[in-house]
């Protein structure tokens, strides 16, 4: 892991002077491979596909073990590259070279079995994840699982995989394979030396962002108690080792994550002062460190305008709050607008609360627009989304478009929602106005059959739970 770290480094310096790359086969060493990667993460994929394939044509033939083994390399970032650029077909026929390649070079002088695992697997799984091939990631990250799984539990790289893991069941509406294997990152993360966690996420989040999901919110508040507990305990395991300030530094990065996840499960559970006090806390927390108008600040804002709505429906203050929270800087990260979007769609919720429908529309459709392009139809976030724009759509009396949205996003839900959950409902309850009014009683009934369902489903959850 030091030698890569140190190759980024190098190849960073080699970029800023100047220097070109790819160079003579003879010479040519992981430094210049990394160089390549470099110019993907600097947001040159074009770049960096034109340079492996150059890279490529000096390194074949393949005849030695080194070049063989650097080929690997190239093939892995000329991977990377092409998924950015979204050209998955040609990612992915890469990746797999790059995987047949370190596996045919057996040669001991090299590292190629090790850089099968920490290369071109990770590689082909981030691939199949962009993707939405989340069967096919999963089977890649169980095969890096099976690698560096020796029964200890204190193995971060085995956290981190297993967190993976869980995204990927979770992606699939595996709730429980994704609880399982969260709760066995949990188990392994507080066996993880603490200095080693600096760079692990927190498996409490994970684990109460499933369990938000399910509504679960009193196992949400617990995990998420627990981790803040956690997240002391490791603090002060690390103020007694000077040289690990920067790790702890890094690690309490975390804190205003779990004050805002706690405080949505405070407002879920209709606790409004609570949920207030934590999310004041995280933007606090921004504030500062300097990023309150950044990114990372977009999610609390919203919270906070739920919670002025939830008060005072269409108030000013959740109104600036949520123009606050679209506002956020734009960049070319797909992470932004995903957030700008889903910030969008609550402030289209708002302008609705407002009664104000015809300003709504269009924010939720862009809303709406960016997160099926960014998140796919196996989100709740797109489908949350779409209700919102079918509701603007109703009050506009576009009747028949209404409906399409709701359909779509009650699809959504079906297939990733737990069968109770409220969303669904309220999306059942829009269908069934929205049938009434156009008076198509076949499907009205089969609408109501559903909500009869659903009825039952939730009152067996709030009995068990």
């Amino acid at each position: 892991m030091f030698r890569r770290f140190l190759a980024i480094v190098l190849a960073t310096i080699s970029i800023a002077s100047g220097s070109p790359y790819p160079v003579r086969a003879k010479d040519f060493s992981e430094f210049d491979a990394i160089g390549i990667q470099m110019l993907t993460y600097t947001g040159r994929p074009e770049d960096a596909v034109e340079k492996a394939k150059a890279a490529l044509a000096t390194l074949r033939p393949a005849d030695t073990p080194r070049k063989r083994d650097l080929s690997g390399w190239v093939l892995t970032f000329l991977c990377e590259a092409l998924t950015e650029l979204g050209k998955y077909r040609q990612a992915v026929a890469a990746c797999q070279e790059a995987v047949a390649t370190f596996e045919g070079n057996d040669d001991p002088r090299t590292n190629s079995e090790s850089n099968k695992f920490v290369l071109a697997l990770p590689q082909l799984a981030s691939t199949y994840e962009a993707m939405r091939e989340y069967e096919l990631a999963l089977d890649v990250r169980k095969e890096q699982l099976a690698r560096i799984d020796d029964g200890r539990n204190s193995n971060p790289d085995k956290v981190a995989l297993l967190g993976q893991i869980g995204e990927l069941h979770l992606a699939l509406g595996r709730f429980r394979e994704a609880e399982a294997a969260y709760i066995e990152a949990l188990t392994g993360f507080e066996n993880v030396w603490h200095a080693n966690r600096k760079a692990l996420p927190l498996p409490h989040l994970h684990l109460a962002t499933l369990y938000r999901l399910e509504e679960r919110f009193d196992k949400a508040e617990a995990i998420l108690k627990q981790g803040l507990v956690d997240l002391e305990a490791t603090r002060k395991l690390m103020d007694e080792v000077p040289s690990a300030r920067v790790a702890e530094q890094m690690y309490e990065s975390n804190l205003p994550l779990m004050h805002q996840t706690l405080g949505w499960t405070y407002f879920h559970q209709g606790r409004l002062s609570e949920a207030r006090d934590s999310a004041q806390a995280t933007l606090d927390i921004y504030e500062r460190e300097g990023v309150a108008e950044g990114r990372r600040a977009s999610d609390v804002k919203i919270l906070l305008a739920r919670i002025e709505d939830a008060v005072n429906p269409g108030s000013a203050r959740a109104e600036s709050l949520l123009i606050d929270a679209v506002a956020t800087p734009e960049d070319d990260l797909g992470i932004t607008y995903v957030l700008h979007a889903i910030a969008q769609g609550e402030l289209a919720r708002h302008l609705l609360l407002a009664g104000r429908p015809v300003e709504a529309e269009p924010i939720a459709q862009q809303a709406a627009d960016t997160l099926l392009w960014g998140l796919g139809e196996d989100s709740y976030q797109t489908a949350r989304a779409q209700v919102i724009l079918a509701r603007a759509m109703r009050e506009l009396g576009r009747t028949a478009e209404a409906l399409a949205e709701a359909r779509s996003a009650l699809a959504m839900q079906q297939s990733f929602m737990p069968a109770y959950h409220s969303e669904t409902g309220e999306t059942l309850a829009l269908l069934a106005e929205l049938y009434e009014a156009t008076g198509d009683r076949e499907n009205l009934a089969a609408i109501e059959t559903l909500r009869a369902e659903h009825r039952a489903a939730r009152a067996k959850f709030e009995a068990e739970n």
